[in-house]
């Protein structure tokens, strides 16, 4: 267990310049898009007087891309200036409490949201121990769609290690923007009494609505209710996952957040966890049955990519 309490102060120490120009590690996404478009904006600007309009409308357009151009690079240079900042400020406070901090990196975990996408990786990750449970906490970003409908998600994620094999349950809040409900077979769903059908759906396998139950207590859920339904959560394996459509920034109120679901609902579900055991294997062995290990995806999304695709191809052949 942990003696020492955590250390937040050195979140409200300023960042000096110096550290800022020395901080190479830090990553963000499409930032060298929108520094190419101000880039290109300033130049196009410059060149105007030289292949566009003359007189007085050459210097009208040459202010207005001017400007334009300017305005975008400040606004990249001030987001990626506060990225390094909230980058510099979480590896202190990681080396504060003796946690490892890591800048970015592929991330290979069985989460579903680790799945949806493509150009996914996870940056300014958190990981240690606390009151004995193993965590780690970052942003995962990963793309949809293509063209001018491409679309950057960011999600915040927290991971709480289990010491027991789970079966795959995902806990879906009805509010926030998260995508993972729509991920699974609707016959899937699981029913619960009281009022927590009114803030999340509960996934979880074919003949294993029993199981989920064991460990989904009461007291549990009401701790989820508390929690408010911005958070969707997953339990997979021995892993459990929070999910929240917001990055992790080197915010005190977020961390305290962040520390105190570890404490609250990682201790509720461990306890809840630690005596589980999947009657569908032999007796005293640490894992899940083929059909519990994960939850069955729904044919939705390829029903109606398939259906996008032969619409495109009947409207080709038709011309």
């Amino acid at each position: 267990m942990d003696a020492k309490p955590i250390d937040y102060s050195v979140l409200s120490r300023p960042v000096t310049l110096k550290e800022i120009w020395n901080h190479s590690t830090y990553s963000v996404p499409a930032g060298f898009t929108l520094t190419a478009t101000g880039i290109v904006a300033v130049i196009g600007g410059a060149l105007i007087p030289l292949h566009g309009p003359k007189g007085s409308l050459a210097v009208a357009y040459t202010l207005f891309w001017l400007l334009f151009g300017t305005t975008i690079l400040a606004v990249v240079a001030w987001l990626y200036i506060r990225g390094v900042k909230s980058s510099i400020r979480l590896e202190r406070f990681a080396k504060a409490n003796n946690w490892t901090f890591i800048p970015t990196m592929m991330t290979k975990e069985q989460g579903t949201i680790f799945q949806i996408g493509d150009e996914r990786h996870t940056d300014r990750i958190i990981s240690g121990q606390y009151k004995g449970r193993e965590f780690w906490f970052g942003t995962h970003y990963y793309t949809t769609g293509s063209g001018k409908n491409r679309h950057m998600h960011v999600t915040g994620v927290l991971n709480l290690a289990l010491t027991r094999a789970v079966p795959h349950v995902v806990i879906d809040g009805r509010q926030n923007r998260l995508p993972l409900g729509s991920e699974f077979d609707r016959s899937q769903q699981l029913e619960l009494e009281g009022d927590f059908n009114k803030y999340f759906k509960v996934y979880c396998p074919k003949d294993y609505e029993r199981d989920a139950l064991y460990f989904l207590t009461p007291e549990l859920m009401q701790v989820l209710v508390d929690m408010n339904d911005k958070y969707d959560v997953e339990m997979i394996d021995r892993e459990l996952y929070f999910y929240t459509p917001s990055d992790m920034r080197a915010n005190e109120e977020q961390l305290r957040n962040i520390f105190s679901m570890i404490e609250t609902v990682g201790g509720e579900v461990s306890e809840n966890t630690q005596r589980y055991q999947d009657w569908r294997v032999a007796k005293g062995l640490n894992q899940i049955a083929p059909p519990g290990m994960r939850l069955k995806r729904s044919i939705w999304p390829t029903v109606i990519a398939a259906a996008v695709v032969l619409t495109y191809l009947i409207l080709a052949f038709v011309r």
